[in-house]
């Protein structure tokens, strides 16, 4: 297995746990964390939009929106890193999804964060490695079983 395809798997897998996690804790912290939410998206939202009036109830729709995209995205990285580092097909698709679906987002924000053009510059080398012939072909490849169970050997 490529050593890139085993980096990116470990990255994924992390970055997949760290938004599960999250998202599952605010949903079992529920009393505490919406009130805290509340007050932080107020602050938020005045200072970056001005005096906009939200009522409770849209700010724990917000919320509940907050925790369950975080919770999907840490499923669909957690999916992707598997994905990788099984070496199915399906992974390596998903890996370019999710990179290129950055790479937008970076280029939407890079106005507002002019550092945001580093994550764009990352997804795309991401997507270029991923899309490499000898990447493709790795995960194209039918194991024996004996490769299955011993590894590669070098001969």
């Amino acid at each position: 297995m490529l050593l890139g395809i085993v980096l990116l798997a470990i990255f994924f897998l992390t970055i997949g746990l760290i938004f599960f996690v999250s998202g599952f804790s605010l949903l079992l912290t529920r009393e505490t964390s919406q009130e805290i939410f509340l007050e932080e998206i107020s602050k938020f939202i005045n200072q970056t939009l001005g005096s906009v009036p939200l009522s409770q109830a849209e700010v724990y729709q917000l919320y509940n929106v907050v925790v369950y995209t975080s919770v999907l995205i840490g499923v669909l990285y957690l999916a992707t890193g598997f994905g990788l580092i099984r070496q199915y097909g399906w992974g390596r698709i998903l890996a370019v999804f999710l990179c290129g679906i950055n790479a937008i987002y970076g280029l939407l924000v890079v106005f507002l964060d002019p550092f945001a053009i580093l994550l764009v510059l990352v997804n795309v080398i991401v997507i270029w490695y991923l899309m490499r012939r000898e990447v493709r072909e790795s995960f194209g490849k039918k194991k024996s079983i004996e490769e299955k169970i011993l590894g590669e050997q070098n001969n």
